[in-house]
């Protein structure tokens, strides 16, 4: 398989896998849910609440079938009760009826409330306004009744909520009582050091001196500590103030901090692009390491989407000269230790390319196969592991290549290997199930089958109940959730965040 042959077919039909992938779906949830609870550590009720998210009337049929079944077989009917109605809450918010979400959240116990509020709010935000709206002041009336500490993490968080909302007068509210909440901590503990460090990073957008009060005090405890204040700081005082924030961004200029500074770079590139995206194009264009810039660009081509489609396809099209360029050249890495890189940032860029449905989504395909030369662990594991990675992030845009990659990275007999390789990799799972679903229900079956004889095995049944979340996701968060664990980026978990 070659770029030129990728090239030749570039022309021809698209594969939906859309209906495929909700049959997969529905077909796993009905079998994890089958399964005993030990079987997946714990982890049982969480496929209720992810089925509730995305077939509500299924979940509840569900939890209402086995109400008369023994706990021992189940667990505590209160935590199943509890992932239904969060389940459910998602559901209602992302569908328009804020209302309902209300009442099923007053249900729930203060503590669960407010944290499902803090994860899911973000999400709302972006696809559900109406419902963010409706939802806020109940997140911040909760903020204020929690316990010392976690009163002080869910203020900030609130005040970062309310800036992305546009509320920039209740924003700055929400940090000042965060601020006053953390001075009161000290910093004899990392606990400690990053609840200031939080409200630092909330107050530094309408006042930096208040800031530096609540994060200077924990460089003569712990730099490091310092520093990811410092990467958490920069982004929010960017916003307001990019020269001020390009000048704090120094004190990331020495050997101890060189991975903090590219994730604070991108952090701040991400921070700009809404209001103010030339600078964040131009900033993301001056990175010094080739690897973060081309990252930056990438997640700002899809931060600038269809609103701004010249300025997503420049970031793209120069993220790709890039890459190709690098492939030639290899260029030493800031992430040296990452040994697939490149090939992860070429799967990233197919997968933006066909969320933003652009003409060059042939060429990242090619790109992807192109860089399987380009492995800097020469191991048969190493090449194995990498191929595969990039074929996970290739499989939402590409599934015939990624097919392909995949019959040639892993031989049948190693698919359901012991030791450190098998099926039960969760790059290999996730790759095969979005490439090929008809397929990959033999591989869920098989590895059911192992769960259900061998007992515990963290790693594999959660990974099922990560593909079930990736395959019931709506097309606007599949990307998303394909990257919710992928630790090949400098965003970490917050890569492909809405």
């Amino acid at each position: 398989m070659t770029l030129k042959s990728l090239r030749e077919r570039s022309d021809l039909p698209k594969i939906d896998l859309t209906r495929d992938y909700q049959q997969l779906a529905d077909y796993l949830f009905s079998k994890l849910l089958a399964m005993p609870a030990e079987k997946l550590n714990g982890h049982h009720p969480t496929v209720l609440r992810e089925l509730a998210r995305y077939q509500p009337a299924a979940a509840q049929a569900w939890l209402a079938q086995q109400a008369t079944q023994d706990s021992k077989t189940y667990g505590p009917a209160s935590v199943y009760a509890l992932c239904l109605k969060e389940g459910l809450a998602f559901h209602d918010a992302l569908h328009g009826a804020p209302v309902e979400a209300q009442k099923r959240l007053k249900t729930i116990d203060i503590k669960n409330r407010a944290y499902w509020l803090l994860r899911n709010l973000p999400t709302f935000i972006k696809l559900a306004p109406a419902s963010a709206r409706q939802l806020f002041p109940n997140f911040v009336a909760d903020c204020r009744e929690l316990p010392e500490r976690d009163h002080t993490l869910y203020l900030a968080a609130a005040s970062h909520l309310a800036w992305k909302m546009g509320d920039e007068a209740q924003a700055k509210s929400l940090a000042e009582e965060a601020f006053l909440s953390a001075e009161l901590f000290s910093t004899e503990t990392e606990r400690k050091c990053y609840t200031r460090h939080s409200a630092a990073a909330a107050i530094i957008r309408f006042d930096q001196a208040k800031a530096m009060q609540l994060i200077e005090p924990i460089k003569l405890i712990n730099e490091g500590w310092y520093f990811r204040a410092l990467e958490d700081c920069i982004p929010p005082l960017g916003e307001r103030d990019l020269p001020a924030a390009v000048n704090l961004m120094k004190e990331l200029n020495t050997p101890d901090a060189r991975f903090t500074r590219p994730i604070a770079e991108i952090k701040l590139v991400m921070a700009l692009a809404p209001k103010h995206p030339e600078e964040a194009e131009k900033f993301a264009r001056s990175m010094s390491t080739s690897d973060a810039r081309i990252e930056a660009l990438l997640w700002l081509a899809r931060a600038f989407g269809i609103v701004q489609p010249a300025a997503a396809s420049r970031c793209l099209e120069e993220a790709y000269r890039q890459l190709d360029a690098d492939r030639l050249e290899q260029p030493p890495m800031q992430m040296s230790n990452y040994r697939y890189r490149p090939w992860q940032l070429a799967g990233l860029g197919a997968a933006i390319a066909a969320e933003l449905k652009h003409p060059q989504q042939a060429d990242w395909s090619a790109l992807v196969v192109a860089h399987r030369g380009t492995i800097r662990d020469g191991s048969p594991i190493g090449k194995m592991e990498g191929q595969v990675s990039a074929a996970r992030l290739l499989a939402l845009s590409d599934p015939l290549t990624t097919r392909q990659l995949l019959a040639e990275a892993v031989p049948v007999e190693s698919k359901f290997g012991a030791g450190t390789w098998g099926f039960y990799r969760p790059d290999w799972l996730f790759a095969q199930a979005l490439a090929d679903p008809q397929e990959a229900r033999v591989w869920i079956d098989l590895t059911i089958e192992r769960l259900n004889s061998q007992g515990n095995n963290r790693d594999m049944g959660y990974g099922l109940i990560e593909l079930a979340q990736i395959l019931a996701s709506p097309p606007t968060l599949q990307l998303g959730a394909t990257l919710a664990n992928n630790n090949q980026f400098y965003l970490g978990t917050d890569a492909g965040k809405p």
